[in-house]
């Protein structure tokens, strides 16, 4: 058999004190537990407010980053074709090379003249034309 203890309370003045105290003290806490729980749900707010904008900040940058990655490969290629178009009009300024361009690209020959075309010729010249 087990022994169950009891505890009796007294009713006299300091008990009923004493009881009235704690009562007032859990009361006290209660608000402060409040508080507590609404400043934390702001700076949770605000923590995540923060992180969205990092993220938003970091969708930006690398999405810039790809840009100027694309432009610098485009300024590349573009300084690639501006260099063989220069190349391409020292050529031209050159009377023999004129003459010699017009036989081939558009057939034409001097007085008494036979032009053979073959189509590698032409194709090879047709292909340094279009780069």
């Amino acid at each position: 058999m087990s022994k169950k203890k009891r505890v009796v309370r007294l009713n006299n003045d300091y008990t009923n004190a004493s009881i009235v105290k704690q009562q007032n003290h859990i009361k006290e806490k209660l608000p402060r537990r409040k508080y507590m729980g609404i400043i934390s749900v702001i700076a949770v707010v605000l923590m995540s407010l923060s992180v969205v904008n990092l993220v938003k900040s970091y969708t930006e940058l690398e999405s810039k980053m790809k840009l100027e990655k694309k432009y610098t490969e485009e300024d590349k290629n573009l300084g690639a074709s501006l260099d063989m178009k220069e190349k391409q009009v020292v050529k031209l300024q050159n009377d023999d090379y004129v003459a010699k361009y017009a036989r081939v690209k558009y057939l034409y020959s001097k007085d008494d003249e036979l032009v053979f075309t073959t189509p590698d010729l032409l194709t090879t010249n047709q292909g340094n034309e279009k780069k």
